[in-house]
């Protein structure tokens, strides 16, 4: 089984696939790809800006590798894996309030220019859009605003088949937008 787990910045997803990898699953991280690779073209706003066409040739070359290898048991986590089209089983899109995500991204110090980018997102719905545009597996919403405990139960039901009521578009934070506006 492949996943796909993917997420603005600070919705949870190291966290997750640290707890995934202990349940048996090799882990990806196109951050750590990215970076032993030397994959990026620039940096901007203090940030790598991954070369894409580079990365997802590795992504792809690594999933190949490790199936030689008898792993059948993968997740791909990285906020940039909703851009590529990567054969999988199954891609989870975790979400988080924007306001819990505010706080994350601050702890984290994050320029605020990054940090108001990331809301945005968020409140866009980005990652759930380009993994529906790209995934040709089922793509599911898991908020991560809630404890660990109970993202990994919402995150391990739709693993083992049973999270139907996860399917993407029912977390939606497009109304704060709205709101915003109005002020």
């Amino acid at each position: 089984m492949i996943i796909i787990l993917t997420g603005v910045p600070g919705t949870g997803k190291d966290t997750v696939a640290i707890r995934l990898e202990k349940m048996g699953f090799v882990w990806l991280s196109l951050n750590n790809i990215i970076k032993q690779r030397k994959l990026w073209t620039k940096k901007e706003k203090g940030c790598l800006v991954a070369d894409m066409k580079g990365l997802e040739k590795e992504i792809r070359k690594e999933i190949s590798k490790l199936r030689k290898k008898g792993n059948s048991k993968m997740i791909v986590e990285g906020h940039l894996a909703c851009e590529f089209r990567i054969p999988a089983d199954i891609c989870i899109v975790l979400r988080t309030n924007p306001e819990t995500l505010r706080k994350r991204l601050e702890k984290r110090k994050y320029p605020k220019i990054k940090t108001d980018d990331n809301i945005l997102c968020e409140e866009l719905d980005y990652c759930t859009q380009k993994a529906e545009a790209n995934m040709k597996c089922p793509v599911y919403e898991v908020r991560t605003d809630k404890s660990i405990l109970g993202t990994l139960r919402d995150v391990n039901s739709i693993i083992a088949g049973k999270g139907k009521r996860f399917r993407a578009g029912w977390v939606d934070w497009s109304g704060r937008l709205l709101q915003r506006k109005r002020i």
